[in-house]
């Protein structure tokens, strides 16, 4: 896999992707050849921050070859020091595309970012690997837009049309989310507030509130004092523990394991199955054939409604 930040080298140039770290869409991108009569042309090259802090130094960044065998013009004496000195150069100009560092702002980002330390406003069709930092904050992502680690106190706001989120953590906040988006894990008093369009949520923790979601959307392991509000169409939330209370459920829905005495579960319709390890009582279901399963005595006990 590369390591950003990726480089592929030619006799006489510097070339490195707008869109990802791959050296394979690099080479894509600028139209390489990785043969030239039979000859290799090109050389794939990394420099990388120790322990992927982008904040570092650019001296203390280490380089390294990603390939084995070398062009004729890399083997010569001196060729693979003139390589890094080259590739060095370059490194700048690639940080200043690809890193947003802490204090720095940027607008209307439309390619692919690496790291956020500072603020991004506008995010369109782009992609960010990693959101760092507790003045980390990403507002106004739409298009195909993917991000995909947020640590650190980072904030999220406004996800919208076929966007990605994979990891949020500690304290983070995501705001609105639209269109087939995916949040994965979420964790440290983190809040969602809106997720729609055949989105899922897969793993809130401790504090988190998610407050809408909707349009074939899963919600899946929560814990901790959650509150999930409104869950509509065919919606599979499966794990809700310590305090949760769950209020407007519909389609189909299946709530899964609620493990605790005060979790509250207001409104279930469409042929819902809830399977309880507590006493919750039946409430009120708006399905014939809804079902409550209560597990907290020795034998369970089946409430239809």
């Amino acid at each position: 896999m590369c390591t950003p930040a990726s480089f592929v080298l030619t006799k006489d140039n510097v070339f490195w992707s707008s869109m990802s770290e791959s050296h394979e869409d690099c080479i894509n991108e600028h139209g390489l050849k990785e043969l030239d009569m039979f000859e290799l042309n090109i050389l794939r090259v990394e420099i990388s921050p120790p322990r992927e802090d982008y904040t570092l130094p650019l001296d203390k960044w280490v380089f390294r070859m990603d390939q084995d065998l070398l062009p004729e013009w890399a083997r010569c004496e001196g060729g693979l020091a003139s390589a890094e000195v080259r590739a060095r150069a370059a490194l700048p100009d690639w940080l200043a595309q690809k890193v947003v560092l802490p204090g720095a702002a940027r607008y209307d980002v439309k390619k692919h970012l690496v790291a956020v330390y500072g603020a991004v406003t506008g995010l369109r069709d782009a992609t960010i690997d990693r959101v760092c930092g507790e003045q980390a904050i990403v507002e106004n992502v739409r298009g195909k837009s993917t991000i995909y680690f947020v640590t650190g106190a980072a904030k999220i706001n406004d996800v919208s049309d076929s966007s990605v989120i994979c990891d949020v953590r500690d304290q983070a906040v995501v705001s609105c989310v639209r269109g087939r988006a995916l949040i994965k894990l979420v964790c440290g008093k983190a809040t969602i507030r809106n997720v729609a369009g055949s989105a899922m949520v897969y793993c809130v923790e401790e504090d988190a509130s998610i407050r809408n979601v909707s349009g074939h959307a899963k919600v899946q392991y929560v814990g901790g004092r959650v509150v999930i509000e409104n869950v509509e169409d065919s919606v599979i939330i499966q794990s809700v523990t310590q305090q949760a209370t769950v209020r407007h459920v519909r389609g189909h829905a299946v709530i899964s394991q609620v493990c605790s005495s005060e979790v509250k579960i207001e409104n279930v319709g469409g042929c819902a199955t809830i399977l309880s390890s507590q006493n919750l009582g039946p409430g009120k279901f708006l399905s014939e054939q809804a079902v409550l399963v209560d597990r907290s005595g020795r034998r369970p006990v089946c409430y239809f409604g």
